[in-house]
This record gives C-alpha cells, sequence and structure tokens, in this order.
C-alpha cells in the first residue's frame, strides 16, 4: 500500500510539473490557447501509442535498455506527431528513470489539464455508429445533465469531450459512463430494470 501511495505521489508531482509547463507557455502566448490544448493532445497520443503497442511499453520498462537507446525510440515513435515540448518531457522522464510511470503521469496530466479546461470525458457505448445530428443531440443533452460550473460572475458549462465506442453487445440504446456513474439507456438495461422490477432471477 505505501510503495502504491509513494508511486501515485511521484506520478502526481511530474504531471503537476508538466501542467505547469503548459500554463506558462499559455500565459506566455495568451493570444494562442492552442498551446495548452496541444500538450493534452500530445499525451493522449502517446497514451494511446502506448497502450496500443506493448512492445514500446515493454521496451520502454526494460531497465537493461540504455536511455540513448530509449530516447532513440521515443523519438522515431514521437517525432514529429507530437511537440518539443511534449518529447523534451518524455526524454526528462527517460533521465530520471520515471518512463515506467508514463501512464499514471499522463492520465494524471489529463485530469488536471480537462479539470482546468473544465472538460468532462464521457464515454458512450452503442451497437451502432451514431449520425452527427444524433451525436449533436447526445452532447447537449449530456451538457445539461452535467450540469454548469458557477465561478462568480460566470456561469459555465463544460466541454463535453465524447469517446464514442461501438459495442454489439449493447441490444439498442446507449450505456453512458461519466466518471464513475453509469447510465444504462439500453434496451438490455431495460430488461435488467423489468427483471428487478418482477423480482426475476
Amino acid at each position: 500500500m505505501t510503495n502504491k501511495m509513494s508511486t501515485s505521489k511521484i506520478a502526481n508531482s511530474y504531471a503537476e510539473a508538466f501542467f505547469k509547463q503548459g500554463l506558462n507557455l499559455y500565459k506566455n502566448e495568451p493570444e494562442n490557447p492552442e498551446v495548452f490544448y496541444k500538450l493534452v493532445v500530445d499525451i493522449q497520443k502517446v497514451l494511446k501509442l502506448i497502450a496500443d503497442v506493448p512492445t514500446l511499453k515493454n521496451f520502454l520498462l526494460n531497465p537493461l535498455n540504455s536511455t540513448t537507446a530509449k530516447k532513440q525510440v521515443l523519438d522515431k515513435c514521437f517525432n514529429p506527431a507530437i511537440g518539443s515540448s511534449t518529447l523534451n518531457f518524455l526524454y526528462i522522464l527517460v533521465d530520471k528513470k520515471r518512463i515506467n510511470l508514463i501512464e499514471s503521469i499522463g492520465e494524471t496530466f489529463l485530469e488536471k489539464a480537462f479539470e482546468y479546461l473544465y472538460v468532462v470525458v464521457v464515454e458512450v457505448r452503442s451497437s451502432t455508429q451514431l449520425t452527427p445530428t444524433q451525436e449533436k443531440a447526445l452532447r447537449n443533452k449530456l451538457q445539461a445533465m452535467v450540469g454548469p460550473s458557477f465561478t462568480e460572475p460566470f456561469v459555465l458549462y463544460p466541454n463535453i469531450c465524447l469517446s464514442l465506442i461501438i459495442d454489439k453487445t449493447i441490444l439498442g440504446g446507449l450505456l453512458i459512463k461519466i466518471g464513475s456513474k453509469v447510465i444504462d439507456l439500453s434496451l438490455q438495461g431495460e430488461l435488467q430494470g423489468l427483471r428487478k422490477e418482477l423480482k426475476l432471477n
């Protein structure tokens, strides 16, 4: 438990440092907010590739591989797909022997960034692809469900970041996940609700 807490603390400190770096970039170029958004997109790309390519993760985690070799692999994988600020941050993690925590650091950074930008990530599973009209209607509905944030004198509505997943196991409708909250709008969910109501096994 102690080791897990220590790892979480280390990941948080590096995520905080990268987050502050992003804020400083934004403060230096207030007319160009994309510099901060770019870091968010970059980290998402890094986490996705690491999740999709297990051999990359294994290579980075292997202590027998030199820091030079790891940097070369990172450069080959991510340059020029991500910005120099993000790539340099990955190099620092390699130098500090913290690249093994990249997933925890990346996820923690995204949490901080989404909170700062007031972005709510919503996972939506459906059996079929949503049309642009359906997606827009869903986004508006979710915005109303999540509700505004009151920061005097402004009322901010969240930016909804939709993660749309096709799931053939769902019997029509949608399965929506907002944080730890799951909203089951599928036919399967309705049947399970009816089963509970009728006290059927």
